[in-house]
């Protein structure tokens, strides 16, 4: 293709001058032109990493002021997550470089807008294509769907948390509680890590279907695999006031409304019962890995006593999320003193 060709979605305005024939392009649309490049730079920088991790999605162009927008990675799939609003015409602006770019068609770019939701707007189906496709992480495999909802059955930024579970906590965790477990990426990350029992609790029927096709998919046991349909603030009552686990795994969103829940959830105020019923119900040498996507969040170890807190948010960013901020991470476990 050549330069003109590749302008030609672009706007360009023919001025006579003198007899000579000029083009000039909209500064805006210059811009969007650099992508390529960026995109390229990107792909060298991760190159080695996705490569030696055998990694298979994940995020290849981070947002800038320029560009508010984010470009996953899946398989030979894009997607692009628009953080403002965007004309249509300049959607197709970068679609069309993404085609060029990957040497893809336009049928495998699939576009969404994670702006400020309203509340449970997560939980909201989008469309019914049930257009599921397989992917591979850390030995196992999970089911992805990139049109029907916001999410696409996989948090790309957890994916070192994942491995974290499955490398060094599993190990030692027969029994995995998994709260907020949408589809149960982090039971399965357990399991095949080495725990024999596993418990994912959800407010969503739908991720719950989601995790028992994935739990089918990789051919592990429903029996020893539970999925418990609850309010979380709840769950801890039904119980049995002996029942203790080795790994308690904590996800929750920022904010949650559901039809089974009597109030709001919100990560800020219900961390504190969240965590101090969880250190009730672990293992004396267990542990809680609890993890948040709200920046603005500040844990008051005070609040949460007798236990040993360690933030462990900089070894769970992978390489290909800029942004430092995108989630923090915590471990938790019972002070022994």
């Amino acid at each position: 293709m050549t330069p003109l060709q590749s302008l030609s979605l672009f706007e360009l305005k023919n001025q006579n001058i003198y007899g000579l024939t000029f083009f000039t392009i909209n500064k805006l649309n210059l811009i969007y032109m650099q992508l390529s490049s960026l995109l390229e730079e990107n792909k060298t920088k991760l190159k080695n990493y996705i490569e030696s991790e055998k990694i298979e999605c994940y995020r290849i162009f981070n947002p800038t002021e320029n560009f508010p927008f984010a470009i996953d990675k899946y398989l030979n799939r894009v997607l692009i997550y628009f953080y403002d609003e965007v004309s249509l015409e300049k959607k197709e602006q970068i679609i069309f470089e993404l085609q060029n770019f990957f040497q893809i068609s336009k049928d495998l770019i699939y576009t969404k807008e994670r702006k400020r939701q309203k509340e449970g707007k997560q939980y909201e189906k989008l469309d019914s294509t049930y257009e599921n496709f397989i992917i591979q992480e850390n030995d196992y495999s999970l089911y992805i769907n990139l049109k029907d909802y916001l999410d696409t059955g996989i948090f790309l930024d957890h994916r070192k948390s994942r491995k974290f579970v499955k490398e060094e906590l599993a190990p030692k965790s027969k029994s995995v509680l998994n709260l907020f477990s949408y589809t149960s990426s982090f039971s399965i990350a357990a399991s095949f890590g080495g725990s024999e029992f596993t418990t994912s609790v959800d407010m969503s029927n739908t991720y719950l279907e989601w995790s028992e096709e994935n739990f089918i998919l990789n051919k592990m046991d429903l029996k020893k695999n539970k999925l418990i349909r609850e309010n979380i603030l709840e769950y801890f009552q039904f119980l049995k006031k002996d029942r203790r686990f080795d790994l308690i795994i904590l996800d929750p969103p920022t904010f949650s409304r559901s039809k089974k829940m009597k109030i709001p959830f919100d990560i800020q105020k219900d961390y504190v019962y969240l965590l101090n019923e969880s250190l009730k119900k672990l293992n004396p040498a267990g542990k809680i890995f609890f993890s948040t996507n709200f920046q603005k969040f500040k844990l008051n170890s005070d609040l949460i006593p007798n236990s040993k807190i360690i933030d462990i948010t900089n070894e769970t960013i992978p390489n290909d999320f800029l942004d430092t901020k995108i989630h923090k991470s915590f471990l938790i476990s019972k002070d022994s003193l």
